[in-house]
C-alpha cells in the first residue's frame, strides 16, 4: 500500500499492482505534462499536471464501490489510472498532430501504451487483464463510470481545474452525483435524485469554458503552440513516435531546433504572445465564412493569402476557431428509456443553446502589425457575405 497526498481528496491509496504501474516509466511522464497546457500564462496556478489527475480519478473510481458497499473493480480501477497514458506533449493540444498519423484520440494511444510493453507487463504479472482495461479505457462496458458525460474523469478535472486556476465555478458534491448514477448494460442510469447535481455539474464545464478553456489569451497561447509543433513536426525535427512520448519540456526544446518554429516557442516562452488582429463571435462570422473555416486546408489558404497580402512569415500569423464543446449527455432516468439529459431539463438545454453562442473566431499576429492585418483580414471574411 502506497499513499499519495492530494490537495483535493487529502490522501490516494495505491495497492502494489497500482504502485508499480505508477511507478513506470510511461506513468512517470505524466508529471511532466501540464493539465491544462498553456493556461498557466493567465493562471499562474495552473501548473498542476496529469499525474494528479489520473490519481484523482483513480480515487473516485474506489470511491464509487466503497458508496456501494461493494469491491472495488480492480480493473476498472486500473483504468482509471491509465486513461491518460497517452497524452502528448501539452495535453489536447498534440491531438491535432496525432491525426496526421490516423490516430484519432489520445485514447488511442493510451490502449496502445497500455495493451502492451512495460505496463501491460505489470498488470499480467498481478493477474489481471490488459484488455480488459484497455476495453475499459475505450469507455466499454464499466468503463462508461471514466468516460461518460457524467463520468469520474470530468468530476474531477473540473475540480482539479478550478482548485488550481482559482475560479470558483467547478464546484461538484461528485459524492452525492456518484449515489445518484448506476452502471446498467454499458450506460450510465440516473436517479431521478440526482438530477440536479447532474445539472451542477453541466453547468460548471460550461462556466470553466468560458472563464479557463476558452479563455481569449489562453487560445492565442494553445495556438501558437500548436502552430510550433506542425512547424516542427513538418521540419522533420521529430517523428510522431517520438512526439507520443515527449514531455512538455521535452518538446518545447525539440521545436526549439526548427527555424519556423523557434520564434514562436521564445515568444510563447517570454509571454510576447500575439495579440487579437480579428476577433468575431459566431453570430458575427458570415454563414459561407463560417463553413469554410471548419475545413483545416481553407484555414491554411486563409493564412497564406494573409501572410501574402501583408507580408508576415508563416510563423506570425494563428488563426482559431472554436469548435462546439457540448456533448450529448445520453442516460437512462430512474429506469426511464434512454434521454439526452437536455430533453428533461431545462437547465441543460438552455446550456447546450449557450455554448453555440459561445463560438469564437479569431486572427493573432504579432501587436505590430494587428491593424494592417486586421483590414485585410475582415475584407477577405466579407468576401463571403
Amino acid at each position: 500500500m502506497k499513499l499519495f497526498k492530494d490537495a483535493l481528496y487529502n490522501y490516494v491509496r495505491l495497492n502494489d499492482c497500482e504502485r508499480e504501474v505508477a511507478d513506470s516509466r510511461v506513468f512517470q511522464r505524466l508529471r511532466y505534462i501540464k493539465q491544462l497546457a498553456m493556461a498557466y500564462l493567465v493562471y499562474p496556478g495552473a501548473n498542476h499536471t496529469r499525474f494528479e489527475h489520473s490519481l484523482g480519478v483513480l480515487f473516485l473510481a474506489k470511491r464509487y464501490f466503497e458508496l456501494r458497499g461493494e469491491e472495488p473493480d480492480d480493473e476498472l480501477v486500473l483504468a482509471a489510472l491509465l486513461h491518460d497514458v497517452g497524452h502528448g506533449p501539452f495535453s489536447h493540444e498534440s491531438e491535432h498532430l496525432f491525426k496526421r498519423g490516423g490516430i484519432i484520440s489520445h485514447e488511442d494511444l493510451s490502449v496502445k501504451k497500455v495493451g502492451s510493453g512495460e505496463i501491460a507487463d505489470i498488470i499480467e504479472r498481478h493477474g489481471f487483464s490488459p484488455r480488459k482495461v484497455c476495453g475499459y479505457i475505450k469507455g466499454r462496458g464499466k468503463g462508461v463510470l471514466i468516460t461518460g458525460a457524467l463520468g469520474i474523469d470530468r468530476m474531477d478535472y473540473l475540480m482539479r481545474d478550478s482548485y488550481y486556476a482559482g475560479t470558483l465555478h467547478g464546484k461538484i458534491d461528485y459524492e452525492r452525483l456518484m449515489n445518484n448514477i448506476e452502471i446498467r448494460g454499458g450506460r450510465l442510469m440516473l436517479d431521478a435524485k440526482g438530477i440536479e447535481e447532474a445539472e451542477s455539474l453541466v453547468l460548471s464545464r460550461f462556466m470553466m469554458f468560458a472563464t479557463l478553456y476558452q479563455h481569449k489569451t489562453v487560445d492565442i497561447a494553445r495556438a501558437m503552440v500548436r502552430k510550433a509543433m506542425e512547424h516542427a513536426y513538418d521540419d522533420g525535427v521529430f517523428t510522431l513516435d517520438e512526439f507520443s512520448n515527449m514531455t512538455d519540456y521535452e518538446c518545447m526544446m525539440r521545436a526549439g531546433e526548427s527555424k519556423s518554429a523557434a520564434p514562436i516557442i521564445e515568444r510563447v516562452l517570454g509571454r510576447g504572445l500575439y495579440k487579437t488582429a480579428v476577433f468575431m463571435r459566431g453570430y458575427e462570422i458570415p454563414e459561407k465564412f463560417r463553413e469554410a473555416i471548419a475545413n483545416e486546408s481553407f484555414i491554411r489558404k486563409f493564412e497564406r493569402e494573409l501572410c501574402a497580402e501583408c507580408g508576415l512569415t508563416q510563423d506570425e500569423v494563428v488563426t482559431h476557431y472554436t469548435t462546439g464543446n457540448y456533448k450529448a449527455i445520453d442516460v437512462h432516468i430512474s429506469g426511464d428509456k434512454m434521454r439526452e439529459l437536455a430533453e428533461v431539463s431545462d437547465v441543460v438545454a438552455s446550456i447546450k443553446e449557450a455554448y453555440e453562442r459561445k463560438r469564437v473566431f479569431f486572427v493573432a499576429v504579432p501587436e505590430e502589425k494587428r491593424v494592417k492585418v486586421g483590414k485585410v483580414a475582415v475584407n477577405i471574411i466579407k468576401s463571403y457575405s
